[in-house]
């Protein structure tokens, strides 16, 4: 994500090279001036009919940053995010 904030995120409780639980993928924009949330069931899902513009949001929570507050949700262009599946075979 060539960015350096998530190495040791200061402002969004993200840090580098640990694992969250992806809790919510979806896509958010303006429908007559209020916003419009529309989930989907993968990362990598294009967005859904009639949500063209729209801009895709996760939701991650790890228990160890974020035991006493709400996932943090943010654009996929702001982290760098890595399955654990892909980094496993990656290594392989």
């Amino acid at each position: 994500a060539n960015n350096d904030w998530n190495s040791s995120s200061p402002a969004y409780g993200i840090v580098r090279a640990q694992v969250y639980e992806l809790r919510r993928v979806y896509y958010q924009g303006l429908v007559d001036g209020c916003v419009q949330r529309v989930d989907v069931e993968r990362l990598d899902a294009p967005p859904p009919p009639g949500c063209a513009g729209y801009k895709k949001y996760v939701a991650l929570y790890s228990r160890r940053y974020h035991s006493g507050t709400a996932p943090v949700v943010l654009q996929p262009s702001e982290v760098e995010v890595v399955r654990v599946r892909d980094e496993v075979s990656g290594s392989a």
